[in-house]
Order: C-alpha cells, then structure tokens, then sequence
C-alpha cells in the first residue's frame, strides 16, 4: 500500500498547480464564451478534465518507473 503515495503526492500537487493555472487562464486571457457562446463552459470543463486525467497518468507512471527500480535495485518496498 505504500507504494501508491509518492504517485499520489506527485499527481495531488500537479492537480492543485494545474487548476491554479487553468483557473487563472480562464479568467483572464481565454474568452470562450465570445467564441462559443454557452458552449465555452462545457469546452473549458472538457479542457479542464483532459488536463487532470493526463495529471493522473502522470502520478501512475511515476509508481510503476519508482517501482521498476525499486526491483531492479533490489530494494524493499
């Protein structure tokens, strides 16, 4: 079980700095709502997941890199 949280601490802090980002980057520089109407919000929130899933599959492949050498050094786990 404890093979899981350097991932998760990676994916958590990458979560927390991306939405700061992407919240900032909707407020003041993209204006989806003067291009696509009522449509924007939904465009931004489908951005917005994109971004956290490619987060995740970050914090994932961290676990399973840090495990790979953890085996190939034949350290615990």
């Amino acid at each position: 079980m404890a093979g899981v949280w350097p991932g998760a601490i990676l994916a958590t802090v990458m979560w927390l700095g991306a939405t700061s980002v992407f919240a900032w980057y909707v407020r003041y520089i993209a204006n989806y709502n003067v291009f696509y109407g009522s449509v924007g919000a939904v465009i931004a929130l489908l951005v917005w997941m994109y971004v956290m899933v490619a987060i995740s599959l970050v914090g994932c492949e961290f676990n399973a890199e840090l495990e790979h050498l953890r085996r190939a050094f034949g350290m615990p786990h």
